[in-house]
């Protein structure tokens, strides 16, 4: 997406908040998903910022829980050398 968008823009994208929450399929989604309606769902927004901190984009995206693995590595700002 950003890079269908980003060449149209004055100033570049440089952040994009991210929330992950629930929410249940609505009639849209369950027919393009395969499942049914109101059957619990990840829902992800994606807001988009530029280098100038203007909102460009959001980005609602929707995932079957049951297909979908959400994994983040938290790296500490201490400056410590990375142990192997």
């Amino acid at each position: 997406m950003i890079g269908l968008l980003e060449p149209h823009l004055d100033s570049p994208i440089v952040e994009a908040a991210q929330s992950i929450t629930v929410a249940g399929a609505d009639t849209a989604v369950a027919a393009g998903l395969g499942c049914e309606q109101g059957h619990p769902m990840l829902r992800v927004d994606r807001l988009y910022s530029d280098a100038t901190g203007r909102t460009v984009d959001l980005s609602v995206s929707y995932f079957l829980p049951e297909h979908y693995t959400y994994r983040v590595t938290l790296v500490t700002s201490c400056g410590c050398p990375r142990r192997r």
